[in-house]
This record gives C-alpha cells, structure tokens and sequence, in this order.
C-alpha cells in the first residue's frame, strides 16, 4: 500500500501543488510554516476523511480559496485507486473512489491506511482519556470499517438524543423516544467497547517489546482498557457488554447514592463523585441533611432532584435571564401522578411503563412529580393516557397548565383571564417560581437560590 501521486489545489497554504513519490522512502524538509505538517495531514485526510489537527473541515480551506481539492493516486490491494475530495464552506464535503462517489469515510479507509505521529500525541500520555479515545478512534476508523460505521451511528445516536433534551421544553412528547435512543446507544456503544478492548489487547502485543527492546529490558510497559465500571470485562460478548451498559444507564437516576443504601454517608460519597471533597458538608447542610431519615425525606429528594436536573434548568434560566433581553418564568410542577389504572405495571422514565417483576414490593407512592410526570398536563391529553387513574384534580390542574402555555405561545406572556398571576424572574434577586399543584401559588424561596447558587459555585469551581 503507498500513495505514488498527491494534488492539492487550495489547501491550507497549497494554492496548487503536485508531488510524486518514491516507493520506498520521503524525506520531507524545509523551513518553518512553509506546509511540511499541512502535506502530510492532506495524506492523513485522503485516507480517513478527518484531520489530525482540526475537527473544522472550513480550517483546512486556503483564505484565498473558494474551496479545497485533495487527490490522491495510491497503489493499495494489487490495483490502482484516485481518491479525491473537494471541501467547500457551507457545503457537504464531495468524496470519490475510482470516480465513485463515496458515502462515508470508511469507503477512503479500505483504499489507504496511514499512521501519523507529530509532538501534540505526546498528548496520549500527558492528557486524560479524551486524547487516548481519539487516537484509538482514528486508528480503528482505518482498520476496521464496522468500527467507523458504529462510531458514526452512536454519534449520529447522541446528536439526536441532544436535540430531544434541548427540544423537549417545548415538545415534552419527544421525551418518549427516549428510551428507543437509549438502548440503540448502547448497542453501538458496546460494539465501540468491543473493538476498543481488541485494539489495546493488539497493541499490548507489539508495544511491549518494543518498549522493552527501548528501556534496555529496564522498564516494561502494560497496556489496559477501562471503560464505564459496569463493563467488569470489556472482553465479553457483545450481548454481554449492552446489558452492562443498560446498567449503566439505570445508575444515572440512582447517581447520588450510586447504587447504595439510603445513608447519609452513602448520599455523600455520591456527592463527592459529582462536586469533589471540598464543601460536601456545607451542602448538606444547606439541605437539611442530618440524619439517613432525611436522606429519603424531602430534604434528600431535593437534593437528588437538583443534581438530575433542577440545577440546569435553573443555570438556563438565569442565563437567559441575565443575558437574554426577554421576560423569564420559572416553574416548578409539584403534582404526582395518580396510581396507574393498569395491573402488572409500573411506571418508567419519561412516562413509559414497563412489566412489574414477580414478588417485587409495590413502589412506595411518589412524593412529589417525578421527571416527565408534566407532559400530559401541560399538553392536555389526560384522556389519551389510559396507563394512569386520573381524578378531578387531575384534569383541573392540566386545565390551568394548559392556559399559561398557550397564553405563552400567543403573546409571550403566560398570565390571562382566570389564573393565578405568574410574575416574571427579570430584576428580582429571588426569582418568583409558580409552584403548579391543585393550589397553584407563587413562592419565593430564598433557600432554594441559595442551594442553587452553591452548587453552581461548586461546579464551576471544579471545573
């Protein structure tokens, strides 16, 4: 495999440049910025379709250039290839084998495998995790095309997981689908594991004695593969490594105790994962947390639910408070849903219901609204939703989110005729935040933008 001939025509600093190479070995020199590195990330790019140096395809484009133009003659598989490319601003990327057009950047990798090396990989050893993903990322991509089809999918997966969250706001139904996305990520996250594992076992294999041969036989290198704890061997089947991340997944809602019982120390020890050493006891006693009691009470249950969610909402709020040039509110729906009508079920995320395990203990009833537990009340499709016994109470409180919401839609301003009046947050040091129950009210808790306003210290403190 070789590349014998390389075009380039606005690349980088080439406004037009052909090379031609010699079999067996290139020596390439000259002075600084005069485009040695940008020559070989064109190689690099022809045969993976991602640069090294830059996740921007518009970076790799001249300043004077409309667009950039890569081609490729390479020797590789007994025959001849052209692989050629045009990158253009705004415009998706053209790509073509043999004057075929290819539809992902796997199709460049079967043509021509390349390994490139420059000072920043030292990164792999001085950086975290992040660095070692994506050199193993960028290797696998050329070896095994199923590997480059998987990562595409998962991020593919995650982009559309991202649009949901974001979207849900206003299309609380989206979040519905999330469960669908869940497994499918974790099916291609497992098959990312898999190879990921054989590739540091792989190179295990051929780095050992080179180090050793090195070091002078001083010093020897192991290599291991660690990925999320519920993966206790990375080496198991793909099959085996989906249930282990659905595992993974599960814990998320259960982050806070991590799995454990409801102690004090336990909800602590959740905690500190998430925020560091520093202050932990503060924040609980910001929170009222005394006692293992309190752990399941309201005071641990507040603090759960602000480290799953409330805290960003509320970041996302403030910032659009302070930054947006709009009127803010701020709610907070209280209402737990009623016991479900159906028999042999029970609720799960995002409104679902999933089959009741034989001779499991029925679930203590919710103490306030779970996530997700707003969506058929703001839309008003009580109706439609069979799985729960909705009451009087039920309807009525959907009746009322339901005005605000499509007084907020008309004008931009939730209040109307006949509801209780929802202030905006803008210029107020407490924001007011409508509490929506079967006595919907205002309240501003001055405690509560305290317990917000720490973590967010914490949290950017830690970062």
């Amino acid at each position: 495999m070789q590349i014998n001939k390389l075009t380039l025509r606005g690349f980088r600093n080439y406004r037009e440049q052909t090379l031609t190479f010699d079999p067996a070995c290139n020596v390439i020199h000259g002075e600084n910025a005069q485009g040695k590195t940008n020559l070989l990330e064109a190689v690099v790019y022809l045969s993976c379709g991602r640069s090294p140096r830059t996740r921007a395809d518009r970076e790799l484009i001249g300043f004077e250039s409309p667009q950039a133009f890569l081609r490729g003659e390479i020797f590789a598989r007994e025959r001849d290839f052209v692989t050629e490319i045009t990158l253009q601003a705004g415009r998706r990327r053209k790509m073509t084998v043999n004057g075929v057009h290819a539809k992902n950047a796997s199709e460049l990798s079967d043509v021509l495998h390349t390994v490139f090396f420059s000072p920043e990989d030292l990164f792999i050893i001085r950086e975290g995790a992040a660095a070692r993903r994506k050199f193993m990322d960028q290797s696998l991509c050329q070896l095994r095309p199923r590997y480059a089809e998987a990562m595409g999918e998962y991020h593919r997966l995650y982009e559309h997981k991202t649009r949901i969250l974001r979207d849900s706001e206003e299309n609380p139904s989206l979040l519905q689908m999330l469960p669908e996305f869940n497994e499918q990520m974790c099916r291609m996250g497992a098959i990312l594991i898999h190879y990921r594992a054989q590739y540091c076992r792989s190179l295990q294999s051929f780095a050992a004695p080179a180090h050793a041969d090195c070091s002078g036989g001083r010093e020897s290198l192991a290599l291991r593969y660690e990925t999320v704890k519920t993966v206790a061997d990375p080496f198991a089947s793909v099959e085996e490594i989906v249930k282990a991340l659905r595992a993974h997944q599960e814990s998320h809602y259960r982050a806070v105790l991590m799995g454990k019982q409801p102690t004090v120390e336990n909800m602590k020890a959740g905690a500190k994962a998430t925020f560091g050493e520093e202050n932990i006891d503060e924040l609980f006693r910001l929170y009222g947390i005394n006692s293992d009691k309190d752990v399941l009470e309201q005071p641990g249950v507040d603090l759960a639910s602000d480290i799953f969610l409330d805290y960003t909402t509320w970041k996302w709020g403030n910032m659009h408070k302070l930054t947006g040039g709009q009127p803010v509110y701020r709610y907070r729906y209280c209402h737990p849903r009623p016991a479900m009508a159906i028999k042999g079920k029970v609720a799960a995320l995002a409104g679902g219901v999933v089959d009741a395990k034989e001779g499991a203990a029925p679930a203590p009833r919710d103490k306030g609204a779970v996530h997700s537990a707003d969506i058929e009340y703001a839309m008003g499709t009580l109706p439609t939703n069979r799985v729960f016994d909705w009451q009087p109470e039920d309807y009525m409180i959907s009746d009322i989110f339901n005005q605000y919401y499509v007084n907020f839609i008309k004008t931009g301003n939730p209040n109307g005729l006949g509801l209780p009046e929802w202030p905006s947050t803008n210029g107020k040091a407490v924001a007011p935040v409508l509490q929506i129950d079967v006595n919907t009210v205002v309240k501003s808790d001055a405690q509560m933008e305290k317990r917000y306003d720490f973590i967010d210290k914490m949290f950017w403190e830690k970062k």
